[in-house]
């Protein structure tokens, strides 16, 4: 994983990463990004935008869970294959007012199983 951090205090910024699983997996596949709590997401600010083929930020429904996870659904319409980059950016993140390290970004994709009880 790269990402280009921007390093401007207290500023809203944009994150662009690059990430290449290893396995294939279908459009099911949701897209999570673990930012640390020291940085801010404001739903209202949040984009997402694609910079690979493979996934579509048009289709994409992303939302935002205790103040610092990102979770993307929808996103691969045709999938992933394995060895292919996938590119993308989240704006909308406003980096803490201090120059200290915060904690890593954490990113993974995964699948959500649905029963008549809901999300398992």
């Amino acid at each position: 994983m790269s990402s280009d951090i921007q390093y401007i205090n207290a500023e809203n910024v944009k994150f662009t990463f690059v990430v290449q699983p290893e396995n294939n997996f279908s459009n099911e596949g949701v897209l999570q990004i673990i930012f640390p709590e020291k940085l801010v997401l404001d739903p209202s600010l949040l984009t997402l935008t694609g910079g690979t083929p493979n996934i579509d930020a048009s289709s994409a429904v992303v939302n935002v869970k205790y103040n610092h996870l990102v979770k993307v659904n929808s996103a691969f319409p045709n999938g992933y294959t394995s060895g292919d980059k996938i590119e993308f950016t989240i704006s909308g993140v406003t980096n803490p007012p201090s120059t200290k390290p915060a904690l890593p970004i954490h990113i993974a994709v995964y699948y959500e199983y649905t029963d008549e009880q809901g999300v398992v």
